[in-house]
């Protein structure tokens, strides 16, 4: 599982837009790539990206989103 979402957060680093938006769970400029149960949030428009929140899909992640800001 760390192997795998490592593997997608390197992805996302070189491939910002490898992500999709999600303008239902957040209206910050935010891009979501799922791995598994989980999804990892990170902000595209950062150099280098940054990564907000890795959770696991069954949280309430608008909740958890609102919380970052």
């Amino acid at each position: 599982m760390i192997r795998s979402l490592l593997k997608a957060i390197r992805l996302v680093a070189q491939r910002p837009g490898a992500g999709h938006t999600r303008t239902d769970l957040s209206d910050l400029p935010l891009k979501f790539r799922p791995v598994f149960s989980y999804l990892i949030v990170y902000d595209p428009e950062r150099q280098p990206i940054e990564i907000v929140r890795v959770l696991r899909g069954a949280r309430n992640v608008e909740r958890a989103l609102s919380q970052h800001n």
